[in-house]
């Protein structure tokens, strides 16, 4: 079993294509695009990639924007199932899913970077973060925590409850994500319904 967090996960998946013969699994978190398509030495069902989500105030929800940043040509493979603010599960988005959830979370400027001086840093937002920083609860390892202190396994994969934020029907339990009538605002404030 090969893993990794963000650029960790990226060679932890070129390492699994190095040692494609041993048949390894990968388990990713905030993996980017990594591998051009058709590589014959990827085994997809055997890569699993987590995507982090969160609840914001003003939006509804924003989703780490490493994973879903365009690639230059890269593309994903493996299961991908995203995190929530649900803690008794996660939704199961699909094998070699390429689709892009939007809104991904940027931060404001006059946050201190921590990589270049742009006011921007994806590597700061807090959907990205493995660890919450400052009482922050959406890190990666935050929400697997939740997911394990509800104590039901397998943990549910099919999607968020009712209630909770969301950007695609996908996401949800119902298969159902509404919010504004108004097509241009779709991403804001939706919510699961039945």
């Amino acid at each position: 079993v090969l893993s990794g967090y963000s650029q960790g996960a990226a060679v932890a998946a070129v390492a699994s294509l190095v040692l494609a013969d041993l048949n390894p699994r990968l388990i990713a978190f905030g993996m980017p695009r990594t591998v051009l398509p058709d590589c014959p030495l990827v085994d997809s069902d055997r890569w699993l990639r987590f995507a982090n989500s969160a609840a914001g105030s003003v939006i509804g929800i924003t989703y780490d924007p490493v994973p879903f940043t365009p690639g230059l040509g890269a593309i994903h493979y493996g299961h991908l199932v995203i995190l929530s603010e649900d803690s008794t599960g996660v939704a199961y988005v699909g094998l070699d899913e390429q689709h892009d959830f939007h809104p991904i979370e940027i931060l404001p400027p006059g946050l201190p970077p921590i990589v270049n001086p742009q006011p921007t840093n994806f590597l700061r937002a807090p959907t990205h973060l493995l660890n919450g920083e400052g009482g922050n609860n959406e890190g990666y390892l935050f929400r697997l925590q939740q997911l394990l202190k509800f104590d039901e396994y397998p943990v549910r994969s099919t999607g968020y409850h009712d209630g909770y934020h969301c950007s695609d029907d996908v996401e949800c339990m119902s298969g159902r994500c509404r919010g504004s009538r108004f097509p241009v605002l779709k991403m804001f404030r939706n919510k699961c319904v039945s």
